[in-house]
Formats: structure tokens, sequence, C-alpha cells
């Protein structure tokens, strides 16, 4: 029996597709964990990514961090509640940087816009199309930063 060879174009796009429904799992997670805060948690500590199943929340100042870790088991059942057990921990970080306020008016230059047809050209679906095409625009704006 021969086995059946499949091309980069065959596999990508289930895998991108794949990807994106975490991403928007775990974004959905980040909104809800935000939501759990109250108006002068939210000033001091943000939720802002997932790894590994692990919630990272930002904070400003290292006591926010003792502060978060004090209800760290209570945050966790809230969220695996509502998302059927998806996170295994909470970590926080001191990141001062994510509470300053600055205006984004970066943009993309043109150069950056072909690059980013390029790379998307060969996509038929264009829903699929268009998200990896923002994703690879915040990666070229995050890295002008």
């Amino acid at each position: 029996m021969k086995e059946r060879i499949f091309s980069m174009e065959d596999i990508l796009p289930e895998n991108i597709k794949k990807v994106f429904e975490i991403a928007k799992y775990e974004r959905d997670i980040l909104v809800f964990s935000k939501s759990l805060f109250n108006e002068s948690i939210k000033n001091h500590c943000k939720p802002i990514y997932i790894t590994n199943h692990i919630l990272i929340i930002a904070v400003d100042n290292p006591l926010w961090a003792n502060e978060i870790m004090n209800y760290k088991q209570h945050l966790l059942n809230m969220i695996n509640k509502k998302f059927s057990g998806y996170l295994k921990d909470i970590k926080s970080k001191f990141l001062p940087k994510y509470f300053v306020e600055k205006k984004n008016n970066k943009k993309l230059n043109q150069e950056e816009i072909d690059f980013i047809e390029n790379q998307t050209s060969k996509i038929e679906d264009k829903e699929l199309k268009e998200k990896l095409s923002k994703l690879i625009e915040t990666f070229i704006l995050v890295d002008k930063n």
C-alpha cells in the first residue's frame, strides 16, 4: 500500500486554522480573566497571554504580584469553570511597560504591505487570508517597537 505524501499546501491551512482557533479561545480566556478584576486591580494587573496553559498576568508593582497570588486558586477555579479546565496555573510578571499609555502611530510602509500580500497570495480562503495578513502585520508592527 502506497502512502500518500502531503504537500505543505494540504497541511498548512489546517494547521493555521487550528492555531487561530486556539488563539481565539485563549483571547476569550484573557477577556474573561480581565472581567474578574475590579477597577483597582485592573489599574495594576493585566492578563497578557497564555503559554502552555499558564495564564501570565503583568503587574506594575511586585506587591500586586503578591496580591494576584493570594487569589490565584479562586481565579483558576472561576476561569476553569467557564473554560473546561483549560488553565493549569497562573503566574505574574513584573512588566511596568504594559501600564504606560502610548500612542500607536506605527503604520506599514509599501514594502511591508507588498511582503504581506506576497506571503498570503496563495491562500484561497478569504477569511483565513485576512486573518493571516493581520497576524503578519501585527508581528511587523511589534518588531518596529
